[in-house]
């Protein structure tokens, strides 16, 4: 792991350290605590049991009960501190995540890998959070008991700790080469998991296109090679880490061996007792736990490795926002563009705008009209602060958008987007959606207003209906009205529909519009579409031809064709 991240890991811990402080203190008393037995152990085997001394042996034996009681105690307080302390570390990892991912430029979300996103945040925060219980539970309080039982081991027997020693150079230098090698599968696995999990969302996203297509045997060919792929990757990086283990595993039975032999030889030529030789194997028998797990902790330290970099790419991405105003206003409704042009040079190509000028006027209707590709998204996308144009200004009530707070000033407008989304849940669920504190009786009434409650009424549990993934069971005018009810739950003080004609007829939009006059008579409203028919009732009309905008009474617009 480089420097950049260990350290971008260890903020998460900030405030938390003295807990971790806490987590070695418990390890090293817990260690103490074992010292006494390996002492015990030798008194029984060197005296007790010589002097048939079956008083002393209870004793004994009932003394190290206890200390090995009052041990795992401390461990098992130990390990309740250690995961309070790596939950809480995740849990700030994974809000600094979603912070950022909500403070994304608009450029970075429309354009980036969702299903890749989706599995760093959601699996790479997982792997992050196996790692750092191997850190924090088990890597760090068993390294340090690890080291205690050490020096209980040479204080007991200085020959055998030594030959302990000159096998351990072993031990490293196998982990040290191998260790690339199950880091290199480990990453492999990665890829072909991101590889699988975008297919099956794509497979369940898209599911109606590839019937309407008829490219099912395709799909399904492409997801069984996905899944071969994965199994193949997945039974390397297993097959690895499983050799890497017993490997490991090996060298540490094999030094225990090698340390009876030593040892057994000392017992036969008189140089130690057989009770020095059982209480240091007693000791080395009470470490072979927590050396396995810090040994088996190093797969999951290098499988969160992987995860912490692939997320830390996310964490490092900039979250500069196009505009960095703080300032609140209560806003009335009006925007205003002065001589703005915008050029797109990114992969979406956007159109380019030329000395537009625009103004929302409180109260008013204005359509905004012209052919696909001529602009109108971009200008919709400047009119909600998305991207700043390369010059010019926007302003709303006559404030800079660089002044001003734009998500305070986006809460107080009413957008319904061309593609209507809408969300698994309940119809009033998608109603009050960003007004969570709406009553029922202003759910109702922004459904009524929006002709949405024609066909909630109908529904089998009226406004608790489930509607169904991205509303698979509405229509798309049920769904585009619903979308108008949340805009209308707002009582916006600006109102934008693009492209209503999408899913809705003209009669139906007229009566919607005049619901919006009688309840919402000071709103400004601005209709995006390409629909001449809308003029009739737009009190302006603008039009957009390849960037340029011109304002046009309606006669006029509805004279000109357009």
């Amino acid at each position: 792991m480089n420097n950049k991240s260990w350290a971008r890991y260890l903020r998460y811990y900030g405030g938390l350290k003295s807990r971790v402080a806490i987590a070695v203190l418990l390890a090293l008393i817990q260690a103490g605590l074992l010292f006494p037995i390996s002492m015990l152990v030798r008194n029984i085997f060197n005296r007790d049991l010589a002097n048939k001394n079956l008083g002393g042996l209870a004793v004994h034996a009932g003394i190290i009960l206890a200390l090995y009681l009052a041990s795992h105690s401390i461990q098992l307080l130990n390990r309740y501190i250690s995961l309070q302390t790596t939950k809480r570390a995740i849990q700030r990892l994974r809000n600094d995540l979603i912070d950022r991912i909500y403070n994304f430029p608009r450029s970075i979300l429309s354009e980036g890998d969702h299903g890749k996103l989706q599995t760093h945040i959601v699996q790479d925060t997982e792997r992050i959070d196996v790692m750092s219980n191997a850190i924090i539970v088990q890597c760090l309080p068993n390294t340090v008991l690890c080291a205690g039982l050490s020096l209980i081991l040479l204080y007991l027997s200085p020959t055998l700790f030594l030959v302990l020693a000159l096998l351990s150079p072993f031990l490293f230098l196998t982990t040290r080469l191998l260790t690339p090698r199950v880091r290199g599968s480990i990453r492999s696995f990665h890829r072909r998991f991101e590889d699988f999990n975008k297919s099956v969302l794509f497979a369940l996203k898209k599911m109606e296109l590839t019937r309407a297509q008829g490219a099912e045997d395709h799909e399904i060919d492409r997801q069984r090679l996905r899944i071969d792929e994965l199994r193949q990757t997945s039974a390397t990086m297993a097959w690895k880490v499983t050799a890497f283990a017993l490997l490991q595993n090996t060298f540490v039975i094999v030094g225990g061996l090698i340390v009876l032999l030593v040892g057994g030889r000392q017992v036969v030529l008189g140089q130690s007792t057989v009770g020095d030789l059982v209480s240091f194997f007693v000791i080395l028998g009470l470490m072979r736990d927590p050396l396995f797990r810090v040994l088996e902790s190093l797969t999951h330290i290098l499988e969160g490795r992987e995860s912490l970099l692939a997320i830390g790419a996310i964490l490092e991405e900039s979250s500069c926002q196009p505009w960095g105003g703080e300032t609140k206003m209560q806003f009335s409704g009006g925007i205003e563009l002065r001589d703005v042009s915008f050029d797109h040079s990114g992969p979406s190509q956007l159109p380019i705008l030329n000395q537009v000028n625009l103004k929302l006027k409180p109260g008013n209707l204005h359509l905004l009209m012209g052919s696909s590709g001529a602009g109108k998204t971009t200008l919709l996308n400047l009119i909600l602060g998305f991207y700043p144009p390369q010059s010019g200004q926007v302003l709303a009530d006559g404030i800079s958008y660089q002044q001003l707070d734009l998500g305070d000033l986006r809460r107080q407008m009413g957008v319904v987007l061309q593609n209507a989304p809408v969300f698994s849940g309940s119809v009033g669920e998608n109603i009050r959606y960003g007004v969570p504190e709406a009553s029922d009786l202003q759910v109702e009434e922004a459904a009524r207003m929006a002709l949405a409650n024609e066909f909630i009424q109908l529904l089998p549990k009226g406004f608790e209906t489930p509607i169904g993934e991205d509303g698979m069971k509405l229509s798309g005018g049920q769904c585009q009205r619903l979308a108008i009810a949340r805009a209308l739950l707002r009582n916006p003080s600006l109102l934008i529909l693009d492209e209503p004609t999408n899913h809705l007829d003209i009669e139906t939009i007229q009566k919607i519009q005049f619901n919006l006059r009688t309840y919402f008579h000071q709103a400004a409203i601005l209709i995006v579409s390409h629909e001449e028919k809308l003029s009739a009732i737009a009190d302006e009309v603008y039009v957009l031809d390849e960037g340029t905008l011109s304002l046009e009474s309606a006669p006029a617009a509805i004279a000109a064709g357009v």
